[in-house]
């Protein structure tokens, strides 16, 4: 059973939050290895990304030698660990009773703005600029959500619709948005928030296709029903 002696953990405490980074750092780099994103190594495609191990060439179009892994741990739990300590954030992840993390969620609470800044600003592209500078003042920022296929191949967004209510509630925020590639997630927000939510499809450097969905999900009129979700112990 998918869900046998699983449990959820959302710490409110920064120390609680940095903790579980080496945790999920690893599930991390495991989940953006795969489909869709095949981010394995880093190489010098507009994507930045290649689908080959160190010691290949890059079968993109930079051809370039691959001498870097897309994501070593170290670097990678010293970048999480740094933006948990200056943000506002929201950290959950769903493991099993020996607390292997099948996935995991972070969101920050930030400014339209500033998210644009970070995400697309000198990519030339009006549509993702607009739709950032006339957000709410701010918004929960979904910037990751990761799992592993292997330890749990199906139902890692079967909580989606209370990962995104709590995530709501702990940043005080009552306007959700992300970026994605994975169809899958945005076939979830769809259903499970119906006409509150709104897909973008915005030009975007960084996706490897060139095309990215933004979704902007306002709660305050959600009339979705969430009791289908699967609870699972709190710990």
């Amino acid at each position: 059973m998918p869900y046998s002696g699983a449990f959820w953990i959302a710490p409110k405490s920064v120390q609680g939050k940095l903790a579980l980074v080496p945790v999920l750092a690893p599930v991390y780099k495991k989940a953006f290895a795969g489909s869709p994103w095949f981010e394995v190594s880093r190489c010098g495609c507009p994507h930045g990304f290649s689908a080959q191990t160190v010691g290949e060439r890059c079968t993109g179009a930079c051809g370039q030698m691959i001498t870097q892994e897309a994501y070593p741990l170290p670097e990678l739990i010293s970048d999480l660990s740094g933006r948990l300590q200056s943000r506002r954030s929201f950290v959950y992840t769903e493991m099993d009773a020996d607390g292997h993390p099948f996935m995991g969620v972070i969101a920050y609470r930030r400014h339209g703005i500033d998210i644009y800044r970070e995400k697309y600003e000198g990519r030339e592209n009006p549509l993702a600029e607009t739709l950032f500078t006339r957000m709410p003042q701010e918004v929960a920022w979904l910037d990751e959500i990761f799992a592993d296929l292997e330890r749990r191949p199906n139902g890692n967004l079967r909580n989606f619709g209370r990962i995104c209510t709590l995530m709501a509630e702990q940043l005080d925020c009552r306007v959700i948005s992300f970026r994605t590639i994975n169809e899958r997630l945005i076939g979830k927000a769809r259903s499970v928030f119906g006409d509150a939510c709104t897909e973008y499809r915005i030009r975007d450097r960084g996706a490897l296709s060139g095309v990215s969905s933004l979704l902007v999900i306002d709660l305050e009129p959600v009339t979705a029903d969430l009791g289908r979700e699967q609870t699972l112990a709190i710990r």
